[in-house]
């Protein structure tokens, strides 16, 4: 397994970080975000989970911008995106049977982040799987063939992970990853037998990693890792 990947799941699984100033506050619900803080371009990925709330109780809404849960529920990672500069306030819900009870709201700034020419290039690509990008439903993604690029570029080399997250003991994470080398983003058929048993219920996620899309003169670019949820 290559050291990004290596690199990505010691992210995910430990060094969540992140800055904010508490409004409410229940200790044993934890809210915290990956990097220093929120940006105004680009996904943002944070986690809320706690040791006394079950993961299907626990609803999150914010003051801006659009979440959504992409680990179906079972770890509670959620991305954060379509934000403006400022701050934006992330509350924590219990759900009863008489509604939801406010449980924690933390206060997190957003801040503007300056592209490089060669990430405003990069953000102009589109990676596909059978024409979905971020979800995708499982029935489709069982008969999938490959990871596709918008032309004129075309897919040099992916990575694609398929792993399936465990809880041993909340919020402490285990990965089962598959990892399936793509050349030219095609499935061989040892990918595709791995697909075509992916159902949502099974807790699956897709990551694509080690992305190199090359152009009509040969330039190759490296986009970073993308998320596919499961739907």
């Amino acid at each position: 397994m290559s050291s990004k990947i290596v690199l990505l799941f010691f992210f995910l699984t430990i060094c969540f970080k992140g800055f904010s100033q508490t409004e409410k506050n229940d200790s044993s619900l934890f809210i915290q975000v990956l990097d220093s803080g929120f940006y105004a371009k680009g996904p943002n990925v944070f986690a809320a989970y706690s040791p006394m709330y079950s993961m299907n109780t626990l609803v999150i809404k914010t003051s801006q911008g659009i979440v959504e849960n992409i680990d179906n529920n079972v770890n509670n990672f959620f991305s954060l995106t379509n934000l403006n500069v400022g701050k934006v306030i992330i509350s924590a819900y219990s759900r009863v049977d008489t509604g939801l009870i406010l449980i924690k709201e933390q206060v997190f700034n957003v801040t503007e982040r300056t592209l490089t020419e060669s990430e405003n290039l990069i953000s102009k690509f589109k990676i596909t799987i059978s024409n979905f990008t971020d979800s995708i439903p499982s029935y489709i993604l069982n008969n999938a063939t490959k990871v596709e690029v918008n032309p004129p570029f075309k897919i040099k080399y992916a990575t694609l992970i398929v792993y399936k997250i465990k809880v041993k003991s909340n919020p402490h994470l285990v990965y089962d990853p598959k990892v399936f080398p793509l050349e030219t983003g095609k499935f061989d058929d040892n990918t595709k037998k791995m697909l075509a048993q992916i159902k949502p219920e099974n807790d699956f996620m897709i990551l694509l990693s080690d992305i190199q899309v090359i152009d009509s003169e040969g330039k190759v670019y490296e986009l970073d890792p993308i998320f596919f949820k499961i739907i």
